[in-house]
């Protein structure tokens, strides 16, 4: 596959710069696409799935989905690394959406 060892994709989201973006199930990583090749990410720790991707006005990505711990988590990707996530035990994010 494209995305090796991704299961199911749940999230495609295009940032401000044109490149896209893909988080499933499976491998648990955001994959991104520059238009040439795919760029895997790195691991998302005690991840399940990732089912929504959304940016907000300043370039920052948030990935939202759920750990294997019971606990929803949003990442936030600043353009160099993405943080550790920050959860909501017992939750599960389906959708995000940034407000200016």
């Amino acid at each position: 596959t494209i995305l090796d060892g991704c299961e199911v994709i749940y999230a495609l989201h295009t940032d401000k710069d044109g490149n896209l973006w893909a988080a499933g199930a499976g491998k648990n990583k955001v994959w991104k696409y520059n238009g040439e090749s795919w760029d895997e990410g790195e691991d998302f720790e005690s991840c399940t799935a990732i089912y929504c991707l959304t940016e907000d006005i300043n370039g920052n990505l948030y990935a939202g989905g759920w750990s294997d711990k019971l606990t929803a988590k949003v990442w936030t990707y600043d353009g160099l690394s993405w943080d550790k996530g920050k959860g909501l035990s017992g939750f599960v994010i389906r959708a995000l959406e940034t407000i200016p």
